[in-house]
């Protein structure tokens, strides 16, 4: 389409054997200045699309019919071709503020993890709890038997005998269900941290499996994390690939492993669609269990922000000389 408008503007005529390097400059050069009705110009990565397509097009032409094009014709490299003008490059989070990122992130992680391995002693047989508010031990001990070791609806809490006062009083169905498994709020760290270490594209990453860690082929000190990124409408799947030095106390492999025992008992529950995924959780309120919706995701990284620019205020207000950045929305 956006093909046809170049030459129907400029009038021009061109058969296809007559389209060569030059003649994709000039589309490309034309793509830099063409104003839609909204008076406004494409934006960067809409004129790269564009260009990419007619590119992917043409190659695909030289492949399979090479008689249709010029004999010659070399499609250069898109970086250089889309020309940028005036505009500013895309945000990119400077250092200091991605390293508040990371450590907000890692700050949750912590306290997540040892809420739930504290969740795993009391629900092990044998295991000493004597360090433990015993109300604590009682009511960890009847939501894991209420619902197949999850939190359990408040109907259902209700039939179970479960003391609402008891388990409002000890940080409500929320917190309670972080000594059993993953909550949404509790996968935000992990995903927002995941996602600055992987590069990884927050759809794939939402849909990130359960077997991503694979061991390294020539380092046994290294993991790689893979996921699939969808291609040409999910119809094809490009797995991506990274490795991680597995003695960084924060690497990704260490991270999705805590993830695989905090999702275990959702992943065993959900639907076959999705019991190969990693961020499954529990709906709040209901018996539902699923990946994570993106509107969802949106919601609990916009909450973890809110939460950790809360701790970043009381910090800066008690150590005004090594103030921390706050994280951005």
């Amino acid at each position: 389409r956006y093909l046809s408008r170049w030459l129907a503007q400029d009038g021009q005529t061109i058969h296809l054997a007559q389209f060569d390097t030059a003649a994709f400059t000039r589309f490309v050069a034309w793509l830099d200045t063409y104003r839609p009705t909204s008076s406004e110009r494409l934006s960067i990565r809409s004129r790269r699309t564009i260009a990419t397509g007619i590119k992917m097009l043409a190659l695909w032409i030289q492949r399979h019919h090479p008689e249709w094009l010029p004999a010659r014709l070399d499609i250069p490299a898109l970086a250089g071709e889309v020309h940028l003008g005036h505009e500013a490059p895309e945000h990119v989070l400077p250092e200091h503020d991605l390293k508040a990122v990371l450590q907000a992130c890692y700050d949750e992680i912590s306290v997540a993890w040892a809420r739930f391995e504290l969740g795993q002693r009391v629900l092990t047989p044998d295991s000493d709890i004597t360090d433990i508010d015993p109300q604590l031990v009682t009511l960890i001990r009847q939501l894991s038997a209420t619902d197949s070791g999850t939190v359990p609806t408040r109907r259902a809490l209700i039939a179970a005998g479960v003391s609402t006062n008891r388990l409002y009083g000890l940080g409500g169905v929320r917190r309670m269900a972080e000594y059993l498994h993953l909550t949404a709020d509790t996968l935000a760290p992990f995903f927002v941290a995941l996602a600055i270490q992987t590069g990884a594209n927050p759809e794939a990453l939402r849909l990130i499996r359960r077997d991503c860690l694979v061991p390294h082929p020539l380092d046994d000190q290294r993991v790689i994390v893979e996921w699939n990124k969808p291609r040409a409408g999910k119809a094809v799947k490009r797995v991506q690939r990274r490795s991680f030095d597995t003695r960084r106390p924060h690497a990704a492999p260490g991270m999705i492993e805590k993830l695989l025992a905090m999702t275990a008992r959702c992943a065993a529950q959900t639907k076959p669609q999705d019991r190969g995924n990693l961020f499954v959780i529990k709906a709040e309120g209901s018996k539902g269990i699923y990946t994570i919706p993106t509107g969802t995701l949106r919601s609990v990284i916009h909450r973890f922000i809110a939460r950790s620019n809360q701790r970043i205020a009381f910090w800066n207000d008690a150590h005004p000389a090594k103030p921390t950045p706050y994280l951005l929305d």
